[in-house]
């Protein structure tokens, strides 16, 4: 019997499945991307710009409009994952325990697979099926696409971009 972590079990009791329907049926071809899983990057994201910074959720989820249980079951399946720690102290702070460098996006997102819509909804036509697979086939480049950029690789540029552009050197002539 595989073991459940207590982000699994919150998410179940608050109507995350996990499941998503795919064109194939394989878990290989699960749709990420959903509110719950940008909500999850936004958070990583957060807490790798103040490493070692003690952040409550709450002030995140604030930030962000997230509901406070909505981003307990966020933060227990990251715990569940080895992406998160609560941190010793006051409740509801958290911190980053995956290695920034190694994590990605797509490592984040995928945590929180979403009903594939395009492929569940609609006529059984070949039109219906067709545009189906190429939503498919679309959210699969851009999860790969997000597997290569790390949370470090994130952060720099979220840097980089707040930092004002560098005035350049004065030029001296010399003699």
């Amino acid at each position: 019997m595989e073991e459940v972590g207590m982000g699994a079990l919150l998410a179940t009791a608050n109507g995350w499945d996990g499941a998503a329907v795919a064109a194939e049926g394989g878990p290989a071809h699960r749709a990420f991307g959903g509110s719950r899983a940008r909500s999850a990057a936004w958070l990583v994201a957060e807490l790798a710009l103040r490493p070692g910074a003690r952040v409550p959720l709450v002030e995140i989820g604030a930030r962000y409009g997230i509901p406070r249980l909505e981003l307990a079951c966020i933060a227990a399946v990251l715990e569940d994952a080895g992406i998160l720690r609560p941190a010793p102290g006051a409740g509801g702070v958290w911190a980053l325990c995956a290695n920034p460098r190694r994590l990605s996006l797509g490592d984040v997102m995928r945590l929180f697979p979403s009903p594939d819509a395009a492929a569940a909804e609609g006529p059984e036509t070949a039109v219906a099926r067709a545009v189906a697979q190429r939503i498919v086939e679309a959210r699969r480049l851009c999860e790969a696409a997000l597997g290569t950029i790390t949370i470090q690789s994130l952060v720099a540029t979220l840097e980089a971009e707040a930092l004002p552009a560098a005035e350049p050197a004065p030029h001296v002539a010399s003699g």
